[in-house]
């Protein structure tokens, strides 16, 4: 039997600014495994990715975010870091261009996001390519959203431009002890 379990895939099939993937986080498993693919952008000259957590009763939770993100491309020679405290949400997920070919990928974890004793915490790993300069961009991050309600979804947003396309699977994680 298998670790994981499939437990959602949602498509994007048309432009839009933001994504909520709603009722994929239950008691079942204490870690889930977001795996975005193929995501395009649209935005002059790319868009960043951000996220938020939704409640158990559908709505986003909008402060009380803080996160650590560094990102290399490959056309630098260092990696760029940024740590922000109390934002309204987790942001610079991952950095997509916008040109025809332009894609990006991320592979999230988040762990107790129905355990109303903790914090719902996030470890990210994410790739994307943009043209015409053909840039490759790898991001690493964590990050925390502290407060202690029930968290049963996620919601991912263009900064200012929008989404074209993509595939978010979720799947719940099983740890054997």
């Amino acid at each position: 039997m298998s670790n994981l379990r499939l437990i959602n895939e949602t498509e994007i099939t048309s432009t839009i600014n933001t994504l909520n993937i709603t009722d994929v986080f239950t008691d079942d498993f204490d870690i889930y495994v977001i795996e975005g693919i193929d995501i395009a952008m649209t935005n002059g000259g790319g868009d960043y990715l951000f996220g938020r957590v939704i409640n158990s009763s559908g709505s986003q939770i909008t402060s009380n975010y803080d996160y650590a993100s560094g990102y290399i491309s490959s056309s630098g020679t260092s990696m760029a870091a940024e740590n922000l405290t109390n934002r309204t949400e987790w942001e610079s997920l991952t950095y997509i261009g916008d040109g025809t070919n332009d894609i990006g990928n991320i592979t999230m974890y988040i762990f107790n996001p129905t355990n109303s004793s903790s914090y719902t915490f996030y470890l990210l790993q994410a790739s994307s390519f943009r043209t015409p300069s053909t840039i490759n961009y790898m991001f690493k991050s964590i990050g925390v959203q502290k407060s202690t309600t029930s968290v049963t979804g996620i919601q991912f947003s263009a900064k200012t431009g929008d989404m074209d396309s993509g595939k978010f699977r979720t799947y719940g994680l099983r740890v054997d002890s």
